[in-house]
């Protein structure tokens, strides 16, 4: 097997030696380009104009120098002209990439990026000044913060593994193709700064096409091999100063360079790793962090509309907001590894990935000095493309450990919470939960920042000062402080979900707006303009939008103008917009603003007719529903006529999802007697998963050839009686191909797939059976050839299996019950201690009397679970034998 550090080594000084003999590194000075609003035709006035002002200088002629001023007034107002609509177009067009707005209005604007120049830090209570200590201080600095943090973490009782639950899946690294290789080398970007391997992004680019075979067969070899090459593991780090004291070590954020081959190679397994996570569902739905199609708004759009939703319902919601230190630095590669097993990523594949876990080392570049490397001991690679996909599988399990709140999860950014309708109720569940979190913290080797983890109880103005008094929640001898308004995801959230304070940086962004402008000296469009805030791009879209969620919209100058005409008619002003959609709002913002748009329209109908806007309004609502009522009747005569002409259900399925939430099924049966209540649902279903009228996807089917003798001979095995089991109720109908339809009893196999198939193999060795399916064929036989399927049950029957399920969930129910009603508490817990019983009863007692070694029939059955007031369900019994099996089980179906 090729060795792929050997084969990258090799590589790279090939690869260096050919662009330092074609493209070697050289300092030059380059003339500063022209503006890039400067044109060929502004440059040829531009000669024009020093022309006339050399000959005004030479002759001094009034004729020349007249020429001269004219030609500089045109040139002054071309250049104005031509920037302005080069600013506009710009940033026009950066209205969906915030990273190009910005990057172009710090270039308009002349604001240069900040460069961390460090002069002298503070190390082991020494001043270190020369550049080399520097580096060398820091990058101990930054390799230690994780390992200090670790040796504080006590020793859990729990394991990580306990709260994972393994999964059927499996994940192998496939080999890359080379056709992905040469797209990913194509579009690499250019600007990027080269790693420790010296290699840039500009000259992967130019030789992509050469390339592209021989990296693909390094990639390829690494994926066999299970191994990460080495020089693909070294990280040079640059410190940015983020506040305070410039001197202080803490005050420093390490930002990792990678090698740009390496990161290439992470972005190919990453696409093949998320792919298999999502398609799976291994990640949690409460993780919106680094995920296809979620952001920050999803997580707290999600979050706020429960927090809604629980107060419409009159209850109270707690919520800590926790803060982890060092959550990604403080990873612990063994534990990562164990649960990448649990979760199906096993043999050559978690070796991989151990190895490029492993062995990683840092470099710290401080005022171009470098320092020694160091190894890195824990931690995912800051900088990288897979590091944050592993980081999601690090704490993807967190919300396992609660049991009386949910979790929302944004990467590490992690907040629990809870309702209830006393201030008591959500200590209790908020201190059980915290409690179950820090143990789950300890097991996964991660610690807590309680000085700065915060709590909040949200609820409306007026149940908050009844119905709370002073919560209490404690970590050990540390109290969580509690807040009024905390900053979670770049939003202000207040107690009371107001947003007051996220409507002042709101109001900020006119007058930065109006700054930027002067500054650029061009116009730019409303959607541009709403963009600049002083957070910057990105943050400011994702609160714009959360905000416009509930209505939040700044004021524009219609509503001001509007609430002018209102405050003459004695009407309370428009403070909030509403841009969702109607059916996702919650209940109390619908009755919001149904009563401000009422008080609206008269306010307005009562200029249109003075004394008569209340007729005037019933009067248009009655017009608007009979205007609506006939349209309905057309489109849906159009609907029925469409529905008909339709050859098969799936079209007739796709064709009524369009109208699938917006006709009442009542409605529909008039004009679609037929129209069953199951065919309805389907139609929403379709309608919630595809789309509104949208053609589902036909999936493409792999066609095997195989041995018909073989297929033959193993399915008249798993079809013996040594294999399956008849079960006693229940049958499956099978149509024919002629149009005929048999019924078959249901059965279950009495063995794993696994052993069935080690069954197979010894009875085809002792018959003489030559040339069998191998194990992966055989597994897919048997996924094909469905049969009901005896759950794990640990030797109890499937009878047993599906009664304990039942009574479980008659706990969960008398659980929720007495949760939401008074004195329900001390009833669910009488009720539970019966369940419990009866499911005793019934999984030990109730065998031995139906056994076959005891003296009870198998007629008793239905006796125990008779009605004898009802006649279809009465059964009788003449009890000459041992009643125990009737007795009991009447008496135990009786208290439940």
């Amino acid at each position: 097997m090729l060795d792929p550090n050997i084969m990258w080594k090799k590589w790279k000084t090939t690869f260096l030696s050919i662009a330092d003999f074609h493209a070697p590194e050289t300092t030059k000075k380059v003339r500063s380009e022209y503006a890039p609003w400067i044109t060929n035709n502004i440059r040829e006035v531009m000669k024009q104009r020093d022309f006339l002002k050399k000959k005004a200088v030479k002759t001094g002629s009034k004729q020349f120098h007249d020429a001269y001023k004219r030609t500089r007034n045109d040139l002054n107002r071309l250049i104005k002209n031509t920037k302005s609509t080069y600013f506009r177009n710009t940033l026009n067009g950066c209205e969906k990439n915030p990273k190009e707005m910005w990057k172009t209005i710090n270039k308009l604007t002349g604001k240069k990026s900040k460069t961390t120049l460090i002069s002298e830090i503070q190390h082991d209570n020494q001043n270190v000044t020369k550049p080399e200590e520097i580096a060398n201080s820091l990058n101990a600095h930054f390799n230690e913060v994780a390992s200090n943090l670790a040796k504080d973490i006590p020793q859990s009782s729990k394991t990580a593994e306990s709260y994972l639950t393994s999964s059927n899946a499996r994940f192998n690294i496939q080999n890359v193709s080379l056709t992905k290789v040469f797209k990913l080398l194509s579009t690499i970007k250019t600007s990027k700064s080269a790693g420790h391997d010296r290699i840039s992004g500009k000259l992967l680019k130019d030789a992509a096409e050469v390339i592209a075979p021989t990296l693909t067969a390094i990639f390829n070899a690494s994926i066999h091999a299970g191994v990460f090459p080495d020089d693909f593991k070294t990280a040079i780090i640059s410190p940015i100063h983020k506040s305070g004291s410039k001197t202080n070590c803490d005050n420093y954020r390490p930002i990792s360079v990678l090698s740009s081959v390496s990161k290439i190679f992470e972005k190919l397994i990453t696409e093949q790793l998320e792919t298999y996570l999502e398609s799976n569902g291994i990640l949690t739905e409460q993780q919106a962090g680094f995920r296809k199609n979620n952001s920050t708004q999803t997580s707290l759009l999600n979050i706020t509309n429960q927090w809604l939703i629980n107060m419409d319902k009159g209850c109270l919601n707690g919520v800590i907001f926790l803060d982890l230190k060092k959550a990604f630095d403080c990873v612990d590669h063994h534990i990562l590894t164990k649960k990448m097993h649990i979760y199906g990523i096993r043999g050559h594949t978690l070796a991989w990935f151990r190895s490029y876990l492993t062995n990683r080392t840092q470099i710290c570049k401080v005022n171009q000095a470098m320092s020694e490397a160091r190894t890195v001991k824990c931690g995912i690679p800051q900088g990288s493309n897979l590091g944050p996909l592993l980081f999601l599988l690090y704490i993807n399990d967190l919300p396992n450990c609660l049991s009386l709140s949910s979790a929302s999860m944004f990467a590490d950014d992690t907040n629990i919470s809870t309702h209830g309708d006393t201030g008591n109720e959500i200590q209790e569940r908020l201190n059980a939960d915290l409690e179950n979190v820090h143990q789950w913290l300890l097991a996964n080797k991660l610690t807590l920042n309680k000085q700065k983890t915060e709590y909040m109880i949200i609820g409306s103005r007026q149940r908050i000062s009844n119905k709370i008094g002073d919560p209490k929640i404690e970590l050990g001898e540390s109290e969580i402080k509690r807040v009024h308004k905390s900053k979670t995801l770049g939003v202000i959230i207040d107690e009371r979900l107001s947003w007051d304070d996220s409507k002042q940086i709101s109001f900020k962004t006119p007058q930065q707006t109006t700054c930027i402008q002067e500054r650029l000296q061009t116009p730019i469009s409303q959607e541009s303009s709403t963009l600049f805030s002083p957070s910057g791009f990105s943050q400011h879209l994702e609160l714009e939008e959360t905000r416009d969620e509930e209505g939040l919209n700044a004021g524009s100058n219609t509503r001001e103008k509007l609430n002018i005409f209102l405050a003459s008619r004695d009407v309370s002003p428009i403070r909030t917009s509403m841009t969702i959609p109607w059916n996702t709002a919650a209940e109390r913002t619908k009755r919001r603003y149904v009563r401000k748009g009422k008080q609206v329209a008269l306010a307005a109908l009562e200029e249109l007719a003075p004394q008569n806007s209340e007729i005037l309004f019933s009067a248009i609502q009655a017009e608007r529903q009979k205007n609506a009522d006939d349209m309905d009747s057309s489109l849906l005569e159009a609907m029925v006529e469409c529905y008909e002409n339709c050859s098969h259900w799936s079209s007739r399925r796709q064709m009524l999802s369009i109208i699938a939430d917006k006709v009442r099924f009542a409605t529909r049966q008039k004009w679609l007697p037929d129209l069953s209540r199951y065919r309805y649902n389907i139609e929403r279903h379709h309608l919630f998963l595809h789309g509104r009228g949208t053609e589902v996807p036909q999936q493409k089917q792999k066609r095997i050839k195989v041995s018909s003798e073989k297929l033959d001979h193993f399915l008249a095995f798993i079809t013996s009686a040594k294999i399956i089991q008849d079960l006693p109720f229940g049958e499956k109908t099978l149509k024919l191909s002629s149009g005929s339809e048999i019924k078959i009893p249901n059965v279950i196999r009495t063995s794993i797939p696994e052993q069935i198939i080690k069954q197979y193999q010894s009875y085809c060795a002792e018959t003489g059976f030559s040339s069998p399916f191998s194990n992966n064929s055989l597994s897919r036989i048997l996924n094909v050839c469905a049969a009901s399927t005896r759950k794990s049950l640990q030797g109890l029957d499937y009878f047993s299996a599906e009664g304990a399920k039942a009574f479980d969930d008659l706990v969960e129910v008398a659980d929720k019950l007495g949760d939401n009603y008074e004195n329900g508490l001390s009833w669910s817990k009488e009720v539970i201690s019966k369940l419990k019983l009866a499911k005793r009863y019934f999984k030990e007692d109730y065998k031995v009397h139906v056994s076959s070694s005891s003296r009870v029939p198998d007629h008793c059955r239905p006796y125990a679970l008779s009605q004898g007031n009802d006649k279809a369900y009465s059964s009788t019994c003449d009890h000459q034998h041992d009643n125990a099996g009737c007795y009991h089980s009447g008496i135990t179906i009786l208290g439940v």
